[in-house]
């Protein structure tokens, strides 16, 4: 199955969870994206280094190391099984809440500073959203 995450900018709740889905299954079958990728700059994220989202990640033996960044589309959209979001719902838009493709995950992202030790409950929520996905999908890990 391939499933496509999404969150706001593409940077955190996204790329964890695609980091975990694909740990787990052994596959690369999950991708991610961003409702506001394209807005979010690549200077920043640069100068920004290794986020704290990646931190924890290694901390339970996963290296997202170099994760590429895709703004969300009807186009991109189309090549996924399933659609997992986990942003506002006044920003997700309304062709992909009619989807039958369709699923929100109500994943709250911590205050900012996003500390790691702030991030950790996030990463253990979607953490477990991720593998009760893989078992109501059947998808053997």
């Amino acid at each position: 199955m391939r499933v496509l995450f999404v969150c706001l900018h593409n940077i955190g709740r996204s790329q964890i969870a695609r980091a975990f889905y694909n740990s787990l299954t052994g596959t690369k079958s999950a991708d991610a994206a961003g409702l506001e990728a394209d807005s979010f700059e690549e200077k920043i994220l640069r100068d920004f280094g290794e986020t704290n989202g990646m931190k924890v990640m290694r901390e339970v033996g996963i290296d997202m190391g170099e994760f590429p960044r895709h703004q969300l589309t009807k186009d991109l959209g189309e090549k996924y099984d399933l659609i997992v979001t986990m942003a506002e719902d006044n920003e997700i838009p309304v062709w992909l809440k009619n989807s039958p493709k369709f699923r929100h995950w109500p994943v709250e992202v911590p205050k900012m500073p996003h500390s790691a030790e702030a991030l950790r409950p996030m990463r253990d929520e979607i953490e477990q959203r991720v593998r009760d996905l893989i078992k109501e999908n059947m998808v053997e890990y």
